[in-house]
């Protein structure tokens, strides 16, 4: 299944959904700073790769870090 999600993408939309997500909710109801949120957000996203899949992807921890930089665009 997994591999069917990574070769259309799905999983890609994901980890940068994740990233916006986690990297709001810290800042708006956590009280975190922006330096805080981020770097909790790439610890996340490399402890997820690390110890949590069974193959680590470098893709995959950037997608959530651009999820986590998104959040920063101010419309």
């Amino acid at each position: 299944m997994h591999d069917i999600q990574d070769n259309i993408g799905i999983d890609k939309f994901a980890h940068v959904g994740a990233g916006y997500i986690i990297q709001d909710q810290l800042e708006r109801n956590c009280g975190f700073s922006t330096l805080e949120a981020f770097t909790t957000v790439v610890l996340l996203a490399y402890a997820k790769e690390k110890w949590i899949d069974s193959d680590f992807n470098k893709a995959d921890i950037g997608a959530t870090v651009i999820g986590g930089l998104m959040y920063q665009i101010k419309f």
